[in-house]
């Protein structure tokens, strides 16, 4: 993260533990971000509120989304992709920007306001 530029994050903190964390920065001057929600918080509308906040902030969200759930988190527990999600909060799906690489494969995303016009 040291090399991005104007990083922007917000934290989800309940009793100094860190529920999850968002951070938006520039990378080829496009506006892109991360998004990371701990497994107990998922499904309560946190990751939800995080995207709604950084769309009032900004006009265009990138980002790189995993659309296989055949990966496994640390604990040994399937990774379910989060694509469904986004796609509900508006953002186009990518099939042809791929990220790939030898710890994962993922597709690229994109919401952008005036695409919420039409």
């Amino acid at each position: 993260l040291s090399q991005l530029k104007n990083k922007k994050h917000i934290l989800i903190l309940k009793e100094n533990e860190v529920l999850g964390w968002y951070c938006d920065f520039i990378r080829n001057n496009e506006l892109w971000f991360a998004m990371i929600i701990d497994a107990k918080t998922q499904g309560f509308g946190e990751g939800r509120k995080l995207i709604q906040k950084a769309k009032k902030r900004n006009k265009e969200l990138n980002g790189w989304v995993v659309i296989e759930d055949s990966y496994l988190k640390q604990n040994k527990q399937e990774y379910k992709s989060p694509i469904e999600f986004y796609k509900k909060l508006g953002f186009k799906i990518f099939l042809n920007e791929k990220l790939e690489s030898n710890e994962m494969n993922a597709i690229k995303i994109r919401w952008k306001s005036e695409d919420q016009c039409h």
